[in-house]
């Protein structure tokens, strides 16, 4: 950092004639370690100045590109950036000018309550204010409109009711949090002001009903947790209200699953036991709603005659299986329906096939 050394009598001799501006640039990485112009971060082009009643040098931090465009203003401690503490304000700009981010410490360099957040446009997006124990959030729409508003106690939000808004001023979502943990009913809604989402909260933990209800008002979800674990059957639904899958649920392990594509058409349907084991059969479906195949389980084994289809609903293959291994005869058709493989299979392995 030899050039903010040397830079510095450029404060106190106005009168010197000034060297070209890119010959006068000093370009930082964003940890404010020295850098070429092409993986620079920022580009110091002006000299930092004392600051003796805040006992600090005052900088400013171009962006590489766009000479004359301040991209961060703040007091440092130390001429090596990469090694200062930054202290009092620290304040990044778009390049358009506007403000970004502005960031309030201490003496020490420690953040304080009191920072603001800015869209490109200039409008406030996040405004943070110190209270007496604690400190404010407020978080603000691109129009104006107030989005949320949150007390902390230290880092964990305090207890009590909390709304937010949408673009338009309507309710967008409501919670409630106890010690630091959503407890009690949390609802979301659309946009029109229908109900989206309901569930109940305790610790942390959903309890009871989780519903889902489309923008007209008709239900497109439901779940029901116990302390926080899905149990029993559940339901989603595709936009158009077609139902895309029911599941079953015991202690929150998937005990059976089916789904559906947006026509109505079978996608895929399986189960399994509570060891987790699949029993009965994996069957999937194509787009057109043929069945493409069906493998049999037993006991989380394949176990049974294992068929598989062309889309058109020939036969393209079948396998038997006895507890995870071939047993039998194995087959496989073109679809013309022609045999183009036939294999024996004894305990897993390949046998003669008799004639």
């Amino acid at each position: 950092m030899l050039w903010l050394a040397l830079a510095l009598p450029l404060v106190a001799h106005a009168r010197q004639a000034p060297a070209p501006e890119e010959a006068q640039s000093m370009y930082l990485t964003q940890d404010f370690e020295p850098s070429d112009a092409s993986h620079a971060m920022y580009a110091l082009r002006t000299p930092p100045v004392r600051d003796e009643a805040l006992g600090a040098w005052h900088v400013l931090l171009a962006f590489p590109e766009t000479p004359g465009k301040i991209a961060m203003e703040t007091y440092t401690t130390d001429l090596k950036l990469s090694q200062a503490k930054f202290v009092h304000l620290r304040k990044w700009y778009y390049e358009n000018g506007q403000v970004f981010k502005t960031a309030r410490l201490d003496a020490q360099g420690k953040e304080l309550a009191g920072g603001e957040l800015f869209y490109e446009s200039g409008q406030l997006k996040q405004r943070e204010t110190p209270l007496p124990n604690g400190r404010l959030v407020e978080s603000f729409h691109e129009n104006g409109q107030l989005m949320s508003r949150i007390v902390y106690r230290g880092q964990k939000i305090a207890d009590g009711v909390y709304v937010s808004y949408g673009a338009n001023g309507k309710v967008s979502s409501r919670a409630h949090l106890k010690d630091g943990q959503m407890h009690g009913l949390s609802e979301v809604f659309h946009t029109n002001g229908q109900l989206y989402q309901r569930v109940r909260f305790v610790h942390d933990k959903r309890e009871g009903e989780f519903v889902d209800y489309a923008p007209d008002g008709s239900l497109r979800a439901r779940t029901v947790f116990v302390h926080g674990q899905p149990e029993g059957w559940s339901f989603e639904s595709h936009d158009n209200g077609q139902v895309s899958q029911k599941v079953l649920y015991h202690h929150g392990e998937v005990l059976s699953m089916q789904k559906w594509a947006p026509d109505g058409k079978p996608v895929i349907a399986w189960q399994r036991d509570v060891q987790g084991r699949e029993q009965g059969d994996v069957t999937e479906w194509y787009e057109n709603g043929v069945r493409a195949s069906v493998i049999p389980f037993v006991d989380g084994q394949r176990h049974g005659l294992m068929q598989i289809w062309y889309s058109d609903g020939s036969l393209q293959q079948i396998v038997p299986y006895e507890h995870d291994q071939k047993q039998g005869v194995e087959r496989r058709w073109d679809k013309s329906g022609k045999q183009t493989m036939a294999q024996a299979w004894q305990d897993g392995q390949p046998v003669p096939l008799n004639p």
